[in-house]
Order: C-alpha cells, then sequence, then structure tokens
C-alpha cells in the first residue's frame, strides 16, 4: 500500500529536470505511451541532491524497467 498525502510516512519529491531530459519528455507530455517510451529509450536513473529534513542527501531515482514494460503493455493494449 502507497502512503497518501497527510499520512506520516507522505513525501513528495520536487526537483527539475535537466533541459535536455525536459525537452525529450515535454516533446510527448500528451502522449504517456510516448513518455514511457522515451524514459524506457534515454534514463536508468536521475542523481538528485538537496536538502531534505535539514539534512544534504544525494538521491538516486532508479527507473524499475519491469515496471515500465509492464505498464507500456497495458497502455498498448
Amino acid at each position: 500500500m502507497y502512503a497518501q498525502r497527510g499520512d506520516d510516512e507522505w513525501f513528495e519529491l520536487e526537483f527539475s529536470l535537466p533541459p535536455l531530459v525536459a525537452e525529450l519528455v515535454e516533446q510527448n507530455w500528451n502522449d504517456p505511451v510516448a513518455v514511457a517510451d522515451v524514459k524506457q529509450q534515454h534514463f536508468s536513473y536521475i542523481d538528485l541532491s538537496g536538502v531534505i529534513g535539514g539534512i544534504r542527501r544525494n538521491i538516486r531515482l532508479e527507473l524499475d524497467r519491469e515496471w515500465l514494460r509492464r505498464y507500456l503493455e497495458r497502455r498498448r493494449f
């Protein structure tokens, strides 16, 4: 089960994408399948750095390729 807004475990990450990445995604923004295809073709992870709870932290968001493959399969059929 996922945490919901207002839960003690809830948090939200906000970050800016590098311009090249943002441009690739923006070109297909209205088509979720095309955006997922762009992610699958070009991204395996995104590294973030920021202050969380008063502590500077480095975070790596890794693309779950199997989840993305299943997502694309469901959306296409």
